[in-house]
């Protein structure tokens, strides 16, 4: 059943996504290649540690105990086709509980909705990463106006403790939403 739903929000999301349907493919292209690299690296891996790709930028997040094995990982990213920009957020700690990984599943999933159902917002021009309570979006704004919406909602959420933006236009022009 799961994998039917996730078929079906990549659907969408390939339907309303303001980027060509190439970028879309060679996104998930890059995924797949770095989430089979990880697993061949160590199976648990594939579990600790989160890829999440935009527009050829990937995020890194998740916690693993080792710090020549974050750079490993980086390295990896770094080396992958496609891939134009590394953001490493990976913890060096012990990975999550699975309680704790459930309840930033289920803010992430809240604040998705949220979006969705604001007006104002193209919801499916962001991607939303969260890892032990902090929230990491990628993804592109059509206004500083949506952006400015897409914080707001975010602000009125319980769970988020840190919000970090990895937007291409509002990192060069303000602050991190984090400052």
């Amino acid at each position: 059943m799961g994998t039917l739903a996730t078929g079906i929000r990549r659907i969408g999301t390939i339907l309303w996504d303001d980027r060509p349907l190439k970028q879309d493919a060679e996104d998930t292209q890059i995924n797949l290649a770095l989430r089979s690299a990880f697993i061949k690296e160590d199976i648990k891996l594939g579990a600790d540690v989160e890829v999440t790709v935009f527009n050829g930028a990937v995020l890194l997040t998740g916690a693993i105990p080792s710090t020549d094995l974050i750079m490993h990982l980086v390295t990896l990213t770094w080396q992958t086709p496609g891939v134009k920009k590394v953001y490493n957020y990976i913890r060096q700690d012990t990975p999550l509980a699975l309680a704790d990984v459930q309840e930033d599943a289920a803010v992430s999933g809240f604040i998705r909705t949220q979006l969705m159902l604001t007006k104002g917002i193209k919801s499916s021009n962001y991607k939303l990463t969260m890892e032990n309570k902090v929230l990491y979006i990628m993804g592109q704004s059509t206004s500083r106006q949506e952006y400015e919406k897409v914080l707001a909602v975010i602000k009125d959420t319980a769970g988020v403790e840190k919000v970090v933006t990895l937007i291409p236009e509002i990192l060069n022009s303000t602050p991190s939403a984090d400052d």
